[in-house]
């Protein structure tokens, strides 16, 4: 019986120096925060509309690797603009997509490339500023990889990170093959 009162006393001391080591590394991630920045490329013609190339990167100033869902694929679902003139383009070469965790080790960075098209063909974009933002997910590991399904799915709710503003003016007027 006393041995079985010590391993409940020991499980207990356990579990609580546990939850509480838990609940420190929580309130240290939340913290923590990547920074994104963009720059602009080039206008492509697809069709008659233009489509500009951005580069974007992602970079982790803490001394911690941090994580963020993004997809295996199709990235760019989780960026957005910060004005309605613009919409992010979809990827034409994405055939095979699902969530994912992605990590930047500490002081590194990631570089992403997506494609912002005008809503409207009549838009002067040089005459336009915007903006891009991305929806950062902060992976729940422990809701496995149906909890990380459900935080892409509902991204519209998540925090956004924004860019520097990217003046329209800048742009290469054209893409060379």
């Amino acid at each position: 019986m006393r041995n079985c009162r010590f391993i409940n006393i020991s499980f207990t001391f356990i579990l609580l120096a546990l939850t509480a080591c838990k609940q420190n590394i929580k309130n240290v991630t939340d913290s923590k925060k990547l920074e994104l920045s963009a720059f602009p490329g080039g206008i492509k013609y697809l069709d008659t509309t233009q489509t500009i190339h951005i580069g974007t990167t992602l970079f982790n100033p803490t001394d911690d690797t941090l994580s963020f869902v993004t997809m295996t694929c199709s990235y760019e679902d989780l960026f957005l603009t910060d004005t309605s003139i613009f919409k992010i383009q979809s990827r034409y070469d994405c055939f095979s997509n699902s969530p994912t965790v992605t990590s930047i080790p500490p002081k590194g960075k990631l570089d992403q490339f997506i494609m912002v098209k005008p809503i409207n063909k009549d838009i002067k974009i040089g005459d336009q500023k915007l903006k891009i933002g991305m929806y950062l997910l902060t992976p729940k590991i422990e809701d496995g990889f149906q909890g990380i399904v459900r935080q892409y799915e509902q991204r519209q709710s998540a925090k956004i990170i924004w860019s520097n503003e990217l003046d329209m003016k800048r742009l290469y007027r054209n893409i060379y093959k």
